[in-house]
């Protein structure tokens, strides 16, 4: 009989990979995939803020001031290398520039680069490297950028000058996400050089902000979907048994997932209400159901800070309202109360049916609201000094969101807070409105 062939000196010897090292090769390429997802949003979170605090800076502010506000905005916050602004159907008159290197604005205003994009309003993205033709380096060498667009700024066939933004980093290239922002930009300038005044052009502003965080949303809702179910797929022991170490990262990661898929369905709920389009669908709906699923879903988190979550609401309370944006609503006072409670902390859903309605008590333990600015809590993007402090990330969305569909739900929202003594969010459907159907958001 043959005997058994033996490896030769220096050969590697094939091994199978365990159940272990299969979910730790899986953590890691699941942690890098949330980990690329949180920076597009943190990214895409930051321009949506940029084009909000230019577009109200454009309510008060001169056109110079504006333009430089912008041009500024975009090299010190975003992080992009240089920004030009120039003006007119020919691009002949510099509008703002902030850059770190200099730069002479005539010769780029009469580059024949410059002067088709106006002619054809389509805008150019360009990078600086071997198929780089020969107009396209001579432009790069002037702005002294290695990836740049050029967006023309035009509205209603009129051509009210360029957009040019980039990057010097030979190793870092402009994102789609980028130029998507840039053509909003463009535009919003376009609209505001044509100085629109009316409420339907105000309305063709909101609607290009909340487009933009529509499509950022949906761009990143699929993969942090993928993301949460391949997490629980682990942690399920589907694909073998999880040491408790990795259950413990695990738990973190689908954590984080949790938290930005929220995010998103803010976000993407907030721009719906802005550009008018979101559904209403009035039914009646039992309210301890959806109570009990909005706490299933914080389950992992509240078991990961050893916080305590109770429920009290009785079996045969039901409201004439929409179910899903009820749950919305819910979840964010939820999610915030959780938020900002420290670890082994309480937080409490008590509901009540008062001689005004139905109210649903959201207690927590936390850092409660500083009382100076008690009067900004349901304000766009507003947190709380003792809030940033606590947890750098955060969109100041939430709340907002909640006290827009409060008003299209025809409830009321409420709080009382008392600093390092916790918050309690009141929601009231009175017991004649919520029987009262609103398919109106204005």
């Amino acid at each position: 009989m043959a005997e058994p062939a033996t490896p030769t000196s220096g050969s590697p010897v094939p091994t199978a990979e365990t159940d272990q090292q299969q979910v730790a090769r899986l953590l890691i390429q699941k942690d890098l995939e949330l980990a690329d997802s949180n920076n597009q949003l943190v990214r895409q979170i930051q321009q949506f803020k940029t084009l909000q605090y230019i577009s109200n800076s454009m309510h008060a502010g001169e056109e110079t001031e504006v333009l430089n506000l912008a041009a500024h905005i975009l090299v010190t916050e975003l992080q992009f290398s240089g920004c030009l602004i120039l003006l007119g159907p020919t691009a002949e008159k510099l509008g703002a520039q902030y850059s770190y290197k200099p730069l002479s604005p005539s010769d780029i205003g009469i580059h024949p680069l410059i002067r088709k994009v106006c002619t054809e309003r389509t805008g150019m993205v360009v990078y600086n490297d071997k198929e780089c033709e020969q107009d396209e380096c001579s432009l790069a060498a002037l702005l002294q950028l290695n990836s740049f667009a050029v967006r023309p700024m035009h509205m209603q066939g009129i051509c009210y000058g360029v957009l040019i933004c980039g990057l010097d980093d030979p190793y870092t290239r402009l994102k789609p996400a980028d130029v998507e922002f840039f053509d909003i930009l463009a535009q919003t300038i376009a609209a505001f050089c044509e100085h629109v005044a009316s409420l339907e052009q105000q309305r063709v502003l909101e609607k290009l902000k909340s487009d933009f965080i529509s499509f950022a949303s949906h761009q990143l809702r699929t993969p942090i979907t993928a993301i949460r179910l391949s997490l629980t797929t682990i942690l399920d022991g589907v694909l073998g048994p999880v040491a408790e170490e990795q259950r413990g990262i695990l738990a973190q990661a689908q954590e984080y997932a949790i938290t930005m898929s929220q995010t998103i369905s803010a976000l993407l709920c907030t721009s719906q209400i802005e550009s008018g389009s979101i559904i209403i669908e009035f039914a009646d709906a039992q309210l301890k159901p959806i109570l009990d699923d909005i706490l299933n879903e914080q389950k992992i988190q509240g078991e990961l800070r050893k916080q305590t979550l109770t429920l009290v609401c009785n079996d045969a309370i039901v409201l004439h309202t929409d179910k899903k944006l009820l749950k919305e609503m819910l979840t964010n006072l939820v999610n915030n109360a959780m938020k900002y409670s420290p670890n082994g902390g309480a937080v409490s859903i008590v509901v009540t049916e008062e001689e005004r309605g139905i109210c649903m008590h959201i207690k927590d333990s936390g850092i409660g609201i500083p009382k100076a600015m008690q009067e900004k809590v349901f304000s766009k993007f507003f947190r709380a000094d003792n809030a940033r402090k606590q947890r750098a990330e955060g969109t100041g969305i939430g709340l907002y969101l909640v006290a827009s569909l409060a008003k299209i739900l025809n409830s009321s929202i409420s709080f009382v807070s008392e600093e390092n003594a916790g918050t309690t969010f009141s929601l009231c459907f009175s017991k004649t409105s919520h029987g009262k159907e609103n398919n109106s958001v204005g």
